[in-house]
């Protein structure tokens, strides 16, 4: 098993950091680190796979063929979960925004968003948002959640199945949140998701901060994707709920304004919002006396 990490972390890291050294990090603008480049979004796709690719060495290293990892797709109880897989992470987001607010942010479109609610009106605003929250759902669930299964079959697949064993699964969502948003750190530390949003949307947190919150946003996280796939049996769960957390959280940080430490994407509002969240699936596998 030893041998088999060891790969596995070898790929996933190196890789990733690598990949953001040579090619990513040169493309984030310090003022706004998003979308600079039509080869941004390509290259973090790319990114994301790597995961999935360290699995596959993985089991080579371990002797096992890398066909065994789509098990880890075995469709569960889809009818009920997968819903909740897209449903939840949006409830978690809709939280988020009046946490952000009891932390001092303020409820106030901004960015684009902003400009938008200057020129339409709160009542065609409102149905707008309504309409961007679906088309997210559905971006997030689909396209999006293909692209997260890379980075699932790694996370939640491979090494939970691995420190489960040791540790729990719940103790084991918490280290591998850790080692997840460690994962992030060079771009962490390069200002995403901790800039400030186009338009003067929030003020920017950088450096220790912006990896401290971010390491506190992917344990929460990683709790919510961990539950999903220990109770729906399938880790397509957590690749649809990373999808839609992917799609939504961008947007919700455009109705809110305040430090990107506290407010979304990934500030403490979304952390504490997302545990909520996990909270829910908790009290309801009691509920269904399917506790574990």
């Amino acid at each position: 098993m030893i041998r088999g990490l060891a790969t596995f972390m070898a790929v996933a890291y190196l890789g990733a950091y690598v990949l953001d050294y040579i090619a990513i990090i040169p493309l984030l603008s310090a003022d706004n680190p998003y979308y600079t480049s039509l080869a941004l979004p390509l290259l973090l796709v790319v990114r994301m796979l790597l995961p999935g690719a360290g699995v596959a060495g993985a089991l080579v290293v371990e002797g096992s063929n890398p066909i065994e990892a789509f098990r880890s797709l075995s469709m569960g109880r889809p009818s009920k979960w997968l819903p909740f897989s897209a449903g939840l992470p949006l409830l978690g987001y809709l939280i988020a925004v009046p946490f952000t607010v009891l932390m001092g942010g303020s409820l106030s479109p901004c960015g684009p968003l902003g400009a938008f609610f200057a020129s339409s009106g709160p009542i065609i605003f409102m149905f707008a948002v309504i309409g961007l929250f679906i088309l997210a759902l559905i971006a997030g669930s689909t396209l999006n959640a293909v692209v997260a299964l890379g980075e699932e079959i790694g996370w939640r697949w491979y090494l939970l199945s691995r420190f489960e064993k040791l540790f729990g699964w719940r103790a084991s969502a918490l280290i591998i949140g850790v080692i997840w948003g460690l994962w992030h750190a060079p771009l962490i530390l390069h200002g995403y998701n901790y800039s400030s949003l186009p338009g003067d949307c929030g003020e920017a947190v950088r450096g220790i901060w912006a990896l401290t919150a971010f390491i506190i946003y992917t344990t929460a996280t990683s709790l919510l994707l961990t539950a999903l796939v220990k109770h729906s049996g399938t880790v397509a769960a957590a690749a649809v709920a990373h999808g839609v957390i992917n799609a939504v959280g961008g947007l919700s940080a455009l109705l809110v304004e305040g430090s990107r430490f506290i407010a979304p994407p990934a500030g403490l509002s979304a952390s504490f919002a997302l545990v909520v969240t996990y909270l829910i699936i908790e009290m309801y596998s009691v509920r269904e006396g399917r506790v574990d």
